[in-house]
Order: structure tokens, then sequence, then C-alpha cells
């Protein structure tokens, strides 16, 4: 039944009142060896059968999770980052298992409003409303604040979460997770692309401004590529034939 906890606990229910079934007459008196001898069969079959029933519990959680993470979907609360802005750090509800995630509540159980909005961007606890659906592979994603701005002292206290959700036949599941804001210590943050987009124009303006100064005159000449290698082979061929004609002449 399920993972087998119902079951196991059943049965090791029953083996437990045996047990006290075959000791409850000797309680309070010392046993003989003989009656010590009657109940040895008994004990050592209790204990087997109760070994059994462990190993078998053991084998079903296994295969509990081995079809979770075959065919349930698995939702992983986590911290992340954009690529357009390295120091910019997310919150992603990401959806890691093989199978769809229905009505995902995620509750953030650390209270966090002496942080909000200053350091935190998103107030979670009115910002985050179930999610209907997160596909096998798919994460939500929300702004949760800068790198240097979440690290900064007082320190954040570890977050708590609690994580309900759904698969596509109506089966519910649930997690507690946590988030530690001490793992963005040691991680690098480059420039995102458009910053560097930003700071080699700004270059190229200044060293046009300071020709410009100089009365120099720009002449801006655009051609295809397969036109320019054709005229930089024809600048070639005049440059050698030209080397070979002095050569020739002294």
């Amino acid at each position: 039944m399920g993972d087998g906890k119902f079951a196991f606990g059943f049965i090791a229910g029953i083996l437990a009142l045996i047990l006290i079934y075959l000791f409850w007459p000797s309680v309070g008196s010392a046993l003989e060896v003989d009656q010590w001898i009657d109940l040895f069969p008994s004990i050592i079959a209790i204990s087997v059968a109760f070994l059994s029933v462990w190993l078998s519990y053991q084998a079903l959680q296994i295969q509990h999770r081995m079809r979770q993470a075959g065919t349930d979907p698995v939702i992983l609360v986590h911290l992340g980052s954009r690529e357009d802005e390295p120091l910019l750090v997310t919150a992603e509800i990401t959806n890691v298992g093989a199978g769809a995630a229905c009505n995902v509540d995620v509750k953030f159980n650390t209270d966090l409003s002496r942080f909000t909005p200053d350091r935190i961007m998103t107030n979670f606890e009115d910002d985050l409303y179930p999610i209907k659906v997160i596909p096998q592979g798919q994460a939500v994603s929300f702004l949760f604040g800068t790198g240097p701005n979440l690290l900064k002292d007082p320190q954040i206290p570890p977050i708590h979460i609690h994580v309900k959700y759904e698969d596509i036949e109506g089966m519910s599941y649930h997690s507690d997770q946590l988030i530690d804001l001490k793992e963005l210590t040691a991680q690098t943050a480059d420039k995102a692309p458009l910053a560097l987009i930003a700071a080699s124009l700004k270059k190229l303006e200044k060293h046009s401004s300071e020709r410009a100064r100089k009365d120099r005159k720009f002449h801006v000449i655009t051609q295809d590529i397969d036109h320019f290698r054709s005229e930089e082979q024809r600048r070639y061929e005049e440059q050698k034939a030209a080397y070979e004609a002095r050569q020739h002449k002294d």
C-alpha cells in the first residue's frame, strides 16, 4: 500500500503483540530453563518474520524512489542567475522530475519581512500564488536580489520552504526544502554581455571624438565578404607584380 509504511507498521504491531502474548504469563517471575527452551523457537520465528518485513519495507522504499525518479514530477526550489545580468540572483522553482507538476504551492516559512524590499526584491509571502502547471524540465523564475546586497550584514538566515504539488492524476506530493544564501559567497559574477558591449561602445565613442577633434575625415566603406576578398586579392597581386618588377630591374 503506497510506499509500504502502513503495511510495515501493521505487521510489526502484530508481531509485537504475539511477543507480548508469549511473555505475558512470565511477567513478574523468572523463567525456567525449560520455559526458555520452549519459547526459543517462537522468538527466532518472530525475529525472522520481523527481519523479513523490515527488508521488504526497505525494498518498497527503494522501489518508490525509483518510480518517483522515473515517472513522477519533482519540484526543487533553488537559487539561480540570469545570463544578461550575472549579479542578479533569482529564486527558481524547477521541475526536475519526469512528469508535469500541477497546482504547485510554495510557502516561504522563514520571516523575510525585514529584508523586503530593500534586499529581497520579491515579497514571497504575498506574491507567490499556486502555479497551475510546470512542465517537465521547466522552471518558474522570480527576482530575488543582487548578490552583494543579499550577502551584506545583517546576515539573512537560512530560508525554510514547504512545497506542495500534484501530478496529472491528482496524486499529492510535498517536501520541506532549504535555501542558504551563504552558498553565494564563493561564486563569481562576470560582467554581463550588455555591460561589455556598453563599455566597448564607450571606448569607440571616445576614440572617434579624439580623432574628430584633429580635423580628420572618416570614410566608411561597406561591402560584402566576397567583394572584400576579391579586392584584397587584387591588391595583393598588384603589390606582388610591383615587387617582382623592381627585382627584375635591379
